[in-house]
C-alpha cells in the first residue's frame, strides 16, 4: 500500500469520467489536485476504495500510453470540453 500512495498524478489529469469515482471525489480531486496519491488520500472524503481506483486508472493510463502515444492527448482534449460545461 504504501508503494501504491507514492504514485505521482500528471498535473493535467482528467478525473471526470473515471468509473468508480463518486462526483464528490471527483470535484474535490479536480479542486486540490493533488500530486500524488498520498496527497489525495489526505483530502477529507477521499476513501481507501477512491485511491484503488485512481491507482488503478493512473496504472492502466500509463500502459496504454507506452502503446499509444495519443492516449494522453485524446483524454486531455475530452477534459477540457467537460470542464468548458460547467
Amino acid at each position: 500500500m504504501h508503494a501504491q500512495l507514492q504514485a505521482t498524478i500528471p498535473e493535467d489529469f482528467c478525473y471526470q469520467g473515471i468509473s468508480g469515482l463518486s462526483l464528490e471525489v471527483v470535484e474535490k480531486l479536480s479542486i486540490a489536485r493533488p500530486k500524488t496519491l498520498f496527497d489525495a488520500s489526505k483530502i477529507s472524503g477521499i476513501t481507501p476504495a477512491s485511491l484503488d481506483v485512481l491507482h488503478l486508472h493512473l496504472h492502466l493510463q500509463a500502459k496504454r500510453a507506452k502503446v499509444d502515444s495519443s492516449s494522453k492527448i485524446a483524454s486531455s482534449k475530452q477534459c477540457s470540453s467537460l470542464e468548458s460545461l460547467s
